[in-house]
Parts: C-alpha cells; structure tokens; sequence
C-alpha cells in the first residue's frame, strides 16, 4: 500500500444534490492534474522500491514498472485519491454527515491524463431554523419544589445503605450473608477451565452465577468444600453446555455478615455533619437541589417538545441506529452486571 500523499489540496468540482431534507450526493470531480500528481507519485514510489530480476534497483524503466505494477497503483490511487478528496468535499460545502458515506466510483477505473469521478452518498445532521419569538415569551409552568421527611428520612436510608460494611464471621453461612469462594465446574467428566473462579464474592440471596448457586452456600462454615449439581441456563452463549448440569466444588474461604451503620452523631460526624439534625437538613438541601434540577430539565424539555411540534424534521437513520445501539448496550450492561433484567426493559432471552 502506497504511504504517503503526492500533495493536497487537490483541484476538485463538487456538486451536491438534495436527495432530501437530510440526505445528500455529493459527486466529486478530482481533475486530470491532481490525478496524474498522485499516479505519479505513485510509480516514483515503486519504482524506488521495486525489485525486479534484471534490472538495478531505482533504474527499472517506467514502461515496465506500469506493465507490472499498473493494475495496484491504480486501485491504490483511487483510495488515496478518495480519503484526500472526500473530506476537503465535505468541509468546502459545510457537510457534516451522521456516519460512513455510500461510496460509488461509477464503474470508472483511474487512468492518466482523465479526470476522476466519484458519489458519496451521506445522511446528515437536520438543519432547523427556529424563530426566536417561537420561544423566547414563551409561558410554562414551574412546579414548586417541596421536601418531605418522609424523603429525607428515605434519603438518609439509602445513605446508610451506602455505607454497608461485611465483617467475618464464624458461623454458618445464612441469608444475606456475603460467602467467599473457589469453584470449579465439569460438565460430563469434563473440566470446564473458563468457569474456575477465585475469590468470588456470592451474597446468598441477592445474585448468584447460576439459579442455585447461593443455596449451596447455606449453612456453609468457612473451610468448607461442597459439591452442587446446578443446571446452565439456556440463554448461556456456550451452546454446547444450554440446559446440561454442571457438578460445581466450591470451597469456602469467608463467611462475611452484613452490617450498617446507625443513623447516629457518629454517623453524622463521619459525613462532616456535628448532628443528626444538621445532616438531616444536608439531606433535604441535596435533594432540594436533585428536585429543581429535574424540574429544569422538565422545563427544557416542555419548551423542546413544542418547538419540537412547531418545527418538525426527519431523523437520519443512521442517528436512530447509534442511539439504539447505546440504549441496547447500556441495556446489556446492566444485565450483566445483575442491576437489572432482561424483562425490567421488555427484553426476551431466547431459549
């Protein structure tokens, strides 16, 4: 592959055609001279390179290196020649496209002496020309923003809950309990490498690798081995182990007991608060401040929407897809990570 450029810019005429409020051609036409710099460029850089049975190298007569090489150097140049051309297309016609452009050479292959042409098809941010008097005077409603102690109280638990702490225990293992462990899986006889896992922390009750796994673990006492014959789901992605059983050993190396902290004055002066009731009143300023955020965003988005409907407009396709595309891999993170579902987002796992 050819490495370097033979100069920019390049002479080009460019033409773009609306195909719709968001769609564009932009049909490119590079001129003869730009053309021949680049092929140029091209068998000066082979022909320096070159290594051919009977001549020196650097000293291979150009009729030759065209001969062999002419076929390369012209899909070479017609790459080159687009991934210099494209841009400076876009930038001269203040074209900003959504994703990769539809490429079409016309059926044209690069030759000397001739100009070369080429289409990019491309979708393209909307373009909305909003009035200011549309928005500007426009009357929306703010909400009051009010605190309740129930939601400080709420807001103080889900604080507390932060600051859980698992401290070790020796006693059997029970519910809500975190249970360390090494494990290991076969499945007919066989080892199944991939699954070994150490150290992994299982809280009985709350998530488990496989349905069944935190059962084993009760009543457990640290030193402890135990064997469990659980079923692989049949949404795993290994098809070959789908609802086949797995004989699990698992050893025990922690049984670790939750515990949270009383909304206490230690508690308190551990947030930086002198009192209960100062951080109480921290509590309510912070959701105070939560509240009238949302209630501007709230705003934001009532006067969107009816600009929105005042001015309506197309959406790229290809913004739809890399907006889908977030939403289903935040989606997929979450599951993976157990904070959610695949029902919670109307998700279904085929079998």
């Amino acid at each position: 592959m050819l490495q370097e450029s033979a100069g920019a810019p390049h002479s080009l005429k460019v033409n773009v055609e609306d195909l719709s409020a968001i769609k564009k051609k932009v049909n490119v036409l590079v001129s003869a001279e730009s053309v021949d710099r680049e092929i140029g460029a091209a068998y000066r850089e082979i022909r320096e390179h070159a290594v051919i049975a009977g001549f020196r190298k650097g000293s291979i007569p150009l009729n030759v290196i065209k001969a062999k090489y002419g076929a390369q150097v012209a899909q070479d140049v017609t790459v080159r020649l687009i991934e210099a051309t494209y841009p400076q297309a876009l930038k001269e016609n203040n074209l900003i496209p959504v994703e990769p452009p539809h490429l079409d050479v016309n059926g044209k292959v690069i030759e000397e002496g001739k100009e070369f042409s080429y289409s990019a098809t491309v979708e393209t941010s909307p373009r909305v020309d909003v009035n200011q008097a549309d928005y500007m005077g426009v009357s929306i409603e703010k909400k009051a923003v009010e605190i309740t102690d129930g939601e400080v109280n709420e807001g103080l638990e889900k604080l507390r809950q932060a600051y859980v702490q698992y401290k070790d225990v020796e006693r059997p293992a029970a519910d809500k309990d975190m249970v360390v462990v090494d494990f290991g899986v076969t499945v007919d006889g066989v080892a199944q490498g991939r699954y070994a896992t150490s150290d992994y922390q299982a809280v009985i009750g709350e998530r488990a690798p496989l349905p069944g796994f935190d059962e084993a673990l009760k009543g457990a006492l640290k030193g402890e081995t135990r064997e469990a014959r659980l079923k692989f789901p049949n949404n795993i992605s290994e098809k070959e182990l789908k609802g086949k059983e797995g004989l699990f050993s698992i050893t025990v190396k922690a049984v670790k007991e939750k515990t949270v902290p009383e909304i206490d004055a230690e508690f308190a002066k551990n947030l930086e608060c002198e009192t209960i009731e100062q951080l109480r009143e921290k509590a309510r300023q912070e959701l105070k401040r939560t509240k009238d955020d949302a209630e501007k965003e709230r705003l934001k988005s009532e006067i969107l929407s009816r600009l929105i409907e005042k001015y309506p407009f197309e959406i790229p396709a290809g913004l739809q897809k890399k907006y889908l595309g977030m939403v289903l891999n935040n989606v997929m993170s979450n599951i993976q990570m157990g904070v959610a579902a695949p029902g919670d987002s109307g998700l279904s796992v085929a079998a």
